[in-house]
């Protein structure tokens, strides 16, 4: 029962957090850096843009790619 309680409250804060990055609530670790490379921590929970900003998913695809990995992981929450 904790331990589904425990899960339950990391993705709805897993959630929120996601949707205040994609609205541009939460300031970038690096505001210098070009928008799809950026960083973010909010409520302890480190977030990043699903971009492939080194190449290292050229070859499969691209961005698409690189979006498709981070998003089998949300679908495992």
């Amino acid at each position: 029962r904790a331990i589904i309680k425990e899960h339950s409250d990391f993705v709805t804060a897993a959630t929120r957090g996601a949707m205040a990055v994609v609205d541009g609530n939460v300031m970038a670790l690096n505001p210098g850096e070009e928008t799809k490379m950026q960083m973010f921590i909010w409520n302890n929970i480190f977030f990043s843009l699903g971009f492939d900003v080194r190449d290292h998913y050229k070859e499969v695809g691209g961005d698409a790619a690189a979006f498709s990995a981070p998003n089998n992981d949300l679908q495992g929450v």
